[in-house]
């Protein structure tokens, strides 16, 4: 049994084994082999890409040396003629003043032309003017403590003196001298700098008049100007010039006009130097200024300015008067606010057009310019106040939107004194935008939800204002400012569009409730009505009663008999249904317009009020000359028509007049049903005929004010037409028109 299982061992187990292991020496040999074979691979593709690169960057940098390459022949023209121009210009300032102020001592002279001489000197690191005499002593430097020194004790790296090689300059008999040495540049103690000097002697003053640059930062500025090129490659900007172009002689630049301003393409090919000769009969100030624009700008917005002009002003204008229109319909101040807000904005955008074709504003333009931009944020200010309700929902913010409020009005009286701001000198624009953006946080989270579109919109104008400023967006600032407020005023005018909705709808449940309230104070004197309808009838049915009882006591009845007092109480029964009916179709509410004549509703209500007016004695006509149908909700004429009698009752019971009386005339004229309610009770005082018709206004001590308000909504609204009041004769004289 032992060596059987040897044998299968042997036979099935050892050959599996064997197999297995030269399966796993082989395929190990491989992978060694072709690892050593990839590591070959990846060491000659490193050594290719490395000498690739090396070799492009190589080229590249060759490349950009020979480009930066500057002759020092050219560099050293241009020193010695920018040295040329300032000693020049030194000169004839030089001259200027000698020739105004000969009667000055030569000292004198000398620190008048010193402090003329720095106004010119723009860079003391770069470019100066100095002033020396024979004696090579300093009268006028930059550097105050070596005023007073001696230029020859002063050395270049050669050891030679400075003072010596200026006067040496000039020892030819040349008008300009020129030289160059290496020295120690200001503020850079360390570090040795070729100076280049030019010299000229002013013979009135017995001086010597030096200026000087460092050819090192003319040479920068060239490897600058080609590194520029370099950097654009592909891409464009536009050179825009506003000047007065009928005086344009020369130019060395292609060019075009758009607009009355000069446009000229910038790209790699541009010239290094873009010359603008003009030639002016008369001397004054030139009429130059410019600006560069990208090729965005230029394609899609330059090209489309009066588009892009004329779309903003129209939103912000539309925007004013609506606005307005609104506020005096409404008396709603936030919409006063925001109308005038965007006036003043579209007169600001107004004025920074107008100014963008002039090189130089006037102090006058400028003021104006001031004053718009003030008044556009200081209504800009109050809207918000007033919109979030700062008073009430955030006493302390509103404390802040006052403080600026302030400062914009104070702004406003400094720009009339200084012809310019001082408030937003000092001040970003954008602050102002800030203020409503958290006032208006602190609303929304206090639960108004439509202050989320006033926060959308200011800080729309916000970031775009802020990016302007810090340049991040390459967006000229009056194109951005062109393209944010319109799209600002259209979020607003949404929003308030909202907010007038709801204005509405609470308004329309004010006027429902006051229509209500109206029905709910004369229903009083509506049951005393039914009462007064009610009380002869009543009595009526109880004579029938006791005439039945007696007549059922002494035992005298027939059938006769009892039919006629059944008949005679139904008479009172219809009678006093017929006054419920009256009643009920009064203060049914109808919710379809129906026909009917105007005559038939004042007839109802004149068999409503018919028991108080007698009661009172008060005399009633109604004169009838045209009548006509019409469709429209019946009970409201006749409520509005009830108003007015209850009044003029009122008035006569008040004023214990002799003789009451109330006419009422209904006629058509030019196709207008017109009423007439007039009464004898001495007329309204003129100081309240323009108040009559305002809500809660009254002169009775329990009156609610509503009703002649409540009259005058009706007609208008739901009849088209109009009530009037004047005093005729004497008495009160209603017109409704309709």
């Amino acid at each position: 049994m032992q060596k059987q299982n040897n044998y299968i061992f042997e036979i099935i187990f050892l050959p599996i084994i064997i197999i297995i292991f030269l399966i796993t020496s082989i395929t190990i040999y491989n992978i060694h082999i072709t690892k050593k074979q990839l590591e070959n691979q990846i060491k000659n593709k490193k050594a290719e890409f490395f000498e690739e690169k090396k070799n492009l960057i190589y080229n590249k940098v060759h490349n950009i040396n020979n480009i930066i390459k500057i002759d020092n022949n050219k560099v050293n023209k241009k020193v010695k003629s920018q040295l040329e121009e300032k000693i020049i210009i030194a000169l004839r300032v030089a001259k200027n003043t000698y020739k105004k102020n000969k009667s000055l001592s030569k000292k004198s002279l000398i620190n008048v032309l010193k402090s003329r001489l720095s106004i010119l000197t723009y860079n003391k690191d770069k470019s100066y003017y100095f002033i020396f005499d024979k004696a090579g002593t300093i009268l006028a430097h930059p550097e105050k403590d070596l005023i007073g020194k001696n230029l020859n004790d002063y050395f270049d790296t050669d050891n030679k003196k400075i003072g010596l090689k200026l006067f040496n300059s000039l020892s030819n008999n040349e008008k300009i001298g020129f030289t160059q040495y290496y020295f120690k540049k200001p503020n850079l103690r360390d570090n040795v700098f070729l100076k280049a000097v030019a010299v000229i002697y002013f013979k009135p003053l017995d001086i010597y008049i030096g200026t000087l640059v460092y050819p090192r930062d003319i040479l920068n500025e060239e490897k600058i100007d080609l590194i520029n090129k370099i950097e654009l490659k592909d891409q464009v900007f536009y050179l825009t010039v506003v000047s007065n172009l009928e005086n344009l002689v020369y130019t060395n630049a292609k060019y075009e006009i758009i607009n009355k301003i000069l446009v000229i393409k910038l790209d790699k090919n541009t010239k290094d130097i873009i010359y603008l000769n003009y030639k002016y009969k008369k001397k004054g100030r030139l009429d130059f200024r410019y600006n560069v624009i990208n090729s965005f700008e230029y394609n899609y917005i330059f090209n489309y300015e009066t588009f892009v002009y004329g779309t903003a002003y129209g939103i912000i204008f539309c925007a004013f008067l609506y606005y307005l229109i609104i506020f005096f319909s409404t008396r709603i101040k936030y919409f006063l606010y925001y109308s005038l807000m965007q006036l003043f904005v579209l007169l600001s955008l107004i004025a920074f057009v107008y100014l963008s074709y002039k090189s130089f504003p006037t102090v006058l333009e400028q003021a104006i310019t001031d004053i718009f931009e003030t008044s556009a944020f200081l209504f800009t200010l109050l809207f918000a106040k007033d919109i979030l309700n700062a008073k009430k929902q955030m006493p302390i913010f509103n404390i802040i939107f006052i403080i600026f409020i302030v400062l914009n009005v104070l702004d406003l009286f400094a720009i009339l004194i200084y012809k310019e701001s001082v408030l937003y000198e000092y001040m970003h624009f954008y602050v102002c935008f800030f203020i409503p953006i958290v006032a208006g946080i602190i609303s929304l989270y206090k639960g108004n939800y439509i202050s989320s579109f006033y926060i959308l919109g200011w800080s729309f104008v916000f970031l775009f204002l802020v990016l302007n400023s810090y340049q991040l967006i390459s967006i000229s600032p009056i194109y951005t400012i062109h393209l944010v407020t319109p799209i600002e005023s259209l979020i607003f005018s949404f929003a308030l569009g909202y907010t007038l909705k709801k204005i509405i709808e609470d308004k329309n449940k004010k006027e429902k409730l006051l229509i209500h309230n109206n029905k709910l104070s004369s229903m009083g004197e509506m049951i005393n009505n039914i009462a007064h309808q009610w009380r002869q009838p009543l009595a009526h049915l109880g004579f029938i009663n006791m005439n039945l009882q007696l007549s059922i006591k002494n035992d005298y009845i027939d059938t006769k008999y009892l039919k006629e007092k059944i008949e005679e109480s139904k008479i009172q029964l219809n009678f006093m249904s017929k006054t419920i009916d009256n009643f009920r179709d009064f203060y049914k509410i109808n919710k379809e317009k129906n026909l009917f004549f105007i005559s038939h509703s004042i007839n109802n209500v004149m068999d409503i009020m018919k028991p108080l007016l007698q009661e009172n004695k008060i005399e009633y006509e109604f004169i009838i000359k045209n009548d006509k149908q019409i469709l429209a909700y019946e009970n409201e004429y006749a409520q509005v028509i009830l108003n007015i009698i209850t009044n003029a009752k009122d008035v006569l019971i008040s004023r214990k007049i002799q003789n009451p009386k109330i006419k009422i005339i209904l006629k058509i004229e030019n196709e207008s049903i017109i009423t007439t309610i007039e009464d004898n009770a001495g007329g309204i005082e003129e100081k309240y005929l323009e108040c009559l018709f305002d809500p809660y206004f009254t002169t009775k001590q329990k009156g609610s004010g509503i009703g002649l308000y409540m009259s005058k909504m009706i007609i208008e609204s739901h009849f088209k037409g109009k009530i009037e009041v004047f005093n005729h004769n004497n008495g009160a004289n209603f017109h409704i028109t309709i």
